[in-house]
């Protein structure tokens, strides 16, 4: 899996989609919707996608940091970000 697959742009408008759309996390930091968790750092210059597997983390600057390089588990995450967000716009 190439991180190159996964653009900021994209990841805001999930991360916005969830936000709007997603419930309270159950440990009380962030939203989440089906598998994908999000929040967002105290400073508002960073946002965070996760599920089970993996976190991308969008930085200042549109940088992405990631929790893991296994593939597999990054596959996994950006696969639950795109079917939430297509799930998503269609009730936008």
């Amino acid at each position: 899996m190439e991180k190159r697959k996964f653009r900021p742009a994209e990841l805001l408008r999930s991360f916005e989609l969830v936000q709007q759309y997603g419930v309270a996390s159950s440990d009380g930091w962030g939203r989440e919707y089906g598998p994908i968790k999000v929040s967002s750092g105290v400073d508002g210059y960073t946002i965070t996608l996760e599920n089970r597997r993996a976190s991308v983390t969008v930085n200042f600057h549109n940088t992405l940091s990631f929790s893991t390089t296994d593939g597999a588990a990054l596959e996994s995450l950006r696969r639950d970000i795109a079917n939430v967000s297509r799930e998503l716009n269609e009730v936008a």
